[in-house]
């Protein structure tokens, strides 16, 4: 098994940072943050390695804004050239590590190594979030 076989999908990642728990037990399904349906399809085929690196990105205290929008981030990165390298920098950081700053953590990894490979549009629209991420 090579580590692309193993490697955490951004896309399941966006999906459990954007999925709500306890809304999710109570209604005996896949609900996200917003209260709208989550993709019961990626959250059903997250391995636990996604499900270890959503936590862990996540950690103790974020708030709800901060994931979704990470969620967001990561969704516009998902497909993009430096995917990859984005995968392997969060799972260092907030796996192998435990930042202070969860969403501080998050948005310096992405502005180096998300940010380059995406087109203008999703760009622009990356620059939009991150400027609130951590506020």
């Amino acid at each position: 098994m090579t580590d692309d076989d193993a490697a955490e999908r951004l896309d399941v990642l966006s999906a459990l940072l954007d999925l709500d728990p306890d809304a999710s037990s109570q209604a005996s399904a896949w609900v996200r943050a917003d209260g709208s349906a989550a993709d019961a399809a990626l959250i059903d085929s997250a391995t636990a390695e996604e499900w270890d690196l959503a936590a862990a990105v996540r950690g103790e205290a974020m708030n709800d804004a901060d994931a979704y929008a990470i969620a967001a981030l990561l969704g516009l990165a998902d497909g993009s050239a430096l995917a990859g390298a984005l995968r392997i920098a969060l799972r260092e950081a907030f796996v192998d590590g435990d930042p202070a700053d969860h969403a501080g953590a998050f948005a310096a990894a992405y502005r180096r190594l998300a940010a380059p490979g995406l087109d203008d549009e999703a760009r622009e629209r990356a620059d939009r979030l991150l400027r609130h991420l951590g506020s």
